[in-house]
């Protein structure tokens, strides 16, 4: 049963107010569909990129090995901020043709045309100041256009199809679109409104960053990316994605190329010298042997010329990482900016160089990109010049160490060639000078032959134009957009609708709930109802809407209030709810059955009782309290014989302390040996509880609740008031019930003439 009950209050709020939410769900997909109609679409292409995860400097050249450096492959994270770099965004945006914007103007939202535009704008650009700002142009017909200074404006200059037009900034000449006009006339009528802007490279590089540009890897261990760029026009996303991916491998293959034009030209100059250092070597050698007679070397000498060649190699090899370590320094310390020079990364032993050259180049573009915007004292300028200056402390330093140790390395190598010579001077005269000239000779050969292979090698990397890197996915054309998500977009508004609309009708049910019927006050009390009050048409008939109430009272009397004057108080929830009504009838009914009712109207602050029996207000209950008037003397006398009254009265400045005293209610029960029913008409309980202290003396309370106007919510609230007072011997009445169609059980017809019956309950 509980469960029932439960199951109801949560039912029974949403089917009532089921008409608002279907109405609120209606508006949430009507309002969700014109959002989505004014809502700039974003498509999304993707494309996945392969890395070349070799060392281009050491895997195919091996300039520098194992005793100098160690051979690191590409880092994929770092791959990934040359990817997000300015610099290598903005010459993927050299490669397209995004240099003009189309757009089409309307009243909600601007659409970008691209291809679709209904015509082309050729120009030159005679200013800066013509770039990355938007012109509008609306077509009158005829082939012309107005340029308008800005959107709302009603003229502007005029300019023909195909004529030149010109300014101090730019000159441009619209040409139709002739090809897209055949398939759609009506891209372009009398009135249309169109935006065109001239984009600078700078401003397109900008416009793309972390909202709608993603580089991501595939894997920690892999080295694929895949790039993700959003963009209201699908074809420019796709292109833009497939231009960077182009950009990324050429620009590769650049600094490879120039990497290598270094090394080879350091390689160059040097096989020359030992060219000319060999050429010496062997006429010297030659000399002594003629001049001597010696015929064969000595084979003790061997393996000490092997290990002093080794020695002269590794140096060689020192030599190379030193000129290129000197490149890098000297640029650094001219203080220029990072973007003009592109260094050999491998050149370095330390690892994390290479992420902290790139991060460094890329905080300048950033800085570039903020003095547009801010000043050069700014926090934020100021900031980004602290961190671009502790990179370029830190990369200095790397050098400066790498210098360091190729500078210790190389000492131990010369010291260690310096023991070999003074062993060789140990030989004999002619054993020893062969030594020095053979030594020189095998010397200077592996050294050229050396340097001849790694110029050989370096000569053929240097003009391949293979790469590694390899387009797994190029970027297509997306079909769908990603945004506005349609599904979730109506997911949400029909979500939210529901709820709002459950929400209000629980609020409004709670707000608005009505008690209508003795099934309603049941459920809702755990107080008696000693009776209702039915509904009345014929106002000269209400007495016999209490004939419930009435006869239940009398029982009660009868058990309970044996040989007493009963005092009864009658109140209500508020105002309007038929408390008044109750006790003025109910005092008619019981003088109608011979008692003696004396009926008090205590709601001294709107008083009613007397409009009912058509009585002077102007002295009772308030002049007895104010002590202006003997008790006896307010008492009224109405056409009914057993029935007496005493009014409200006018008392504008009493409290209720005053008017509930107790002098006042010792007053009242005083009253009790000359009558033997005592009715009091009190304030609302639920307005004020002026009367609690009353109703704890009376014998009987009664509040009534009327039907269908009764809020629920203000029951609660007043049962919380009687529980909080313990209020004693309360009971319920049920006002206005609707009175079922019934003939009166053995009266005859002249019962239901309304005069008829008045004479008798006025002779009663």
């Amino acid at each position: 049963m509980n469960f029932q009950k439960e199951l109801q209050t949560l039912i029974i709020p949403i089917i009532k107010g089921l008409p608002i939410i279907v109405a609120l769900v209606m508006l949430s997909i009507l309002f969700t569909r014109r959002v989505i109609k004014y809502t700039t679409p974003e498509y999304q292409s993707s494309a996945a990129l392969k890395l070349d995860n070799r060392d281009f400097s050491t895997s195919t050249i091996n300039i520098f090995d194992s005793q100098g450096f160690s051979n690191i492959a590409n880092d994929v994270m770092t791959e990934i901020e040359v990817f997000k770099s300015k610099n290598l965004i903005q010459k993927a945006f050299e490669k397209l043709d995004f240099d003009v914007s189309y757009y089409r103007i309307g009243d909600i939202r601007t659409t970008e045309m691209y291809k679709e535009s209904p015509f082309t704008i050729s120009y030159k650009l005679l200013s800066p100041q013509a770039q990355d700002k938007l012109f509008y142009l609306r077509y009158q017909g005829n082939n012309i256009f107005e340029l308008l200074p800005n959107k709302e404006a009603a003229s502007g200059s005029r300019i023909t199809v195909d004529s030149l037009w010109k300014d101090e900034h730019i000159s441009f000449t619209i040409k139709k679109n002739e090809a897209l006009l055949t398939k759609k006339m009506q891209a372009l009528q009398i009135d249309d409104l169109f935006g065109i802007q001239f984009n600078s490279f700078e401003k397109l590089a900008k416009n793309v960053n972390a909202d709608n540009f993603y580089v991501r890897p595939v894997d920690k261990d892999v080295s694929i990316v895949k790039l993700y760029y959003q963009h209201e026009v699908p074809a420019k996303a796709a292109l833009f994605l497939n231009a960077l991916m182009q950009t990324y491998v050429e620009d590769y293959q650049s600094n490879k190329e120039n990497n290598m034009d270094g090394i080879l030209q350091f390689v160059n100059q040097q096989l020359a010298s030992v060219e000319v250092k060999l050429k010496e070597s062997e006429a010297n050698l030659a000399n002594y042997k003629a001049q001597n007679g010696i015929v064969n070397a000595i084979q003790e000498t061997d393996a000490t010329i092997k290990q002093l060649s080794e020695f002269n190699t590794r140096i060689v090899n020192y030599d190379i990482q030193e000129a290129e370590l000197n490149r890098l320094f000297e640029y650094l310390a001219t203080g220029n900016s990072l973007q003009g020079f592109s260094p050999n990364f491998e050149s370095l032993l330390e690892p994390v160089f290479k992420d902290s050259y790139l991060k460094a180049q890329n905080l300048e573009l950033e800085k570039q990109d903020l003095l547009l915007k801010y000043q050069p004292e700014s926090d934020i300028i100021v900031n980004i010049e602290n961190k671009i200056s502790s990179l370029r402390v830190f990369i200095n330093e790397s050098v400066k160490n790498t210098l360091e140790n190729i500078g210790t390395k190389r000492t131990e190598l010369e010291q260690a060639i310096a023991k070999i010579d003074e062993k060789i001077k140990k030989y004999p005269n002619k054993e020893r000078e062969t030594a020095f000239l053979q030594r020189e000779v095998m010397l200077n050969e592996q050294m050229y032959n050396l340097l001849a292979e790694k110029r050989t090698e370096l000569a053929i990397a240097r003009r391949s134009n293979h790469t590694f890197h390899k387009v797994l996915d190029p970027a297509t054309i997306a079909s769908t957009p990603i945004s506005p998500n349609k599904p979730l977009y109506y997911g949400v508004a029909v979500f939210f609708a529901l709820l709002g609309g459950i929400g209000f009708s629980f609020l409004k049910h709670f707000m608005t709930a009505k008690i209508k019927n003795k099934k309603d006050l049941t459920e809702m009390s755990n107080y008696p109802i000693i009776g209702f009050v039915n509904r009345v048409r014929d106002k000269r008939l209400e007495v016999d809407a209490l004939t419930n109430l009435y006869t239940n009272i009398e029982i009660l009397q009868r058990n309970q209030l044996k040989g007493e004057t009963p005092i009864i108080t009658i109140t209500s929830m508020l105002p309007n709810e038929g408390k008044t009504f109750t006790a003025t009838n109910l005092a008619k009914l019981m003088s109608m059955t011979g008692k003696k009712v004396l009926l008090i109207d205590m709601d001294l602050r709107k008083p009613s009782v007397h409009n009912a029996f058509d009585i002077n207000n102007n002295r009772g209950m308030a002049a007895i309290i104010e002590k202006k008037l003997k008790p006896k003397r307010a008492i009224v006398r109405t056409k009914m014989k057993n029935l007496q009254v005493i009014p409200g009265g006018k008392f504008d400045t009493a409290t209720s302390p005053i008017i509930f005293s107790l002098q006042n209610i010792a007053f009242i029960h005083s009253l009790k040996e000359s009558y033997d029913l005592i009715i009091i008409d009190t304030p609302p309980l639920g307005m004020v509880v002026d009367a609690v202290p009353l109703m704890h003396q009376a014998d009987l309370n009664l509040l009534v609740v009327r039907s269908e106007q009764s809020k629920i919510r203000n029951f609660r609230s007043t049962s919380d008031l009687i529980e909080e007072f313990a209020i004693p011997n309360l009971y319920l009445v049920l006002n206005d019930v609707k009175r079922r169609s019934e003939r009166y059980y053995g009266y005859d017809d002249a019962y239901y003439n309304p005069e008829l019956r008045l004479r008798a309950l006025e002779s009663a």
